[in-house]
């Protein structure tokens, strides 16, 4: 592996390997006495270094290991309305409920709208079209 110019962060250095000639940067603490390599990144927030995390919306879709709480509500055993939340057991009156309405034509789903967020307890007076 050889080093190359500094890529322009602090204490940062490129370096290749020699299988694959794949730059990647290595960050030098002389703090900690560390490498760094690969899952750091440089927050041009704080003007630190950080250990990279995969970062979470608001809505991530339905992910079964991201919503922690759900709750469905049906009518003649057709579901009008599914309501998600990341937290488990949550209230449903607290107001960041994501919430997705159908609409159903003779035993067929014809539309869904959503989400919206809301509380789980005001789903049908959401701003549904």
């Amino acid at each position: 592996m050889a080093g190359s110019k500094n890529p322009g962060y602090p204490n940062v250095v490129a370096a290749r390997s020699a299988a694959d000639d794949v730059p990647t940067d290595i960050l030098m603490d002389p703090t900690a006495f560390a490498l760094y390599v690969g899952s750091w990144v440089w927050n041009t927030s704080t003007l630190a270094w950080e250990k990279m995390t995969q970062p979470i919306g608001s809505t991530q879709g339905d992910i079964d290991a991201y919503w922690k709480d759900q709750r469905f509500d049906y009518t003649s055993g057709n579901l009008d309305y599914k309501g998600l939340h990341t937290v488990h057991k949550t209230a449903e009156g607290t107001a960041t409920w994501e919430i997705w309405k159908y609409t159903w034509v003779s035993g067929n789903i014809t539309r869904i709208e959503g989400p919206l967020t809301g509380s789980w307890t005001g789903r049908a007076a959401l701003a549904w079209a």
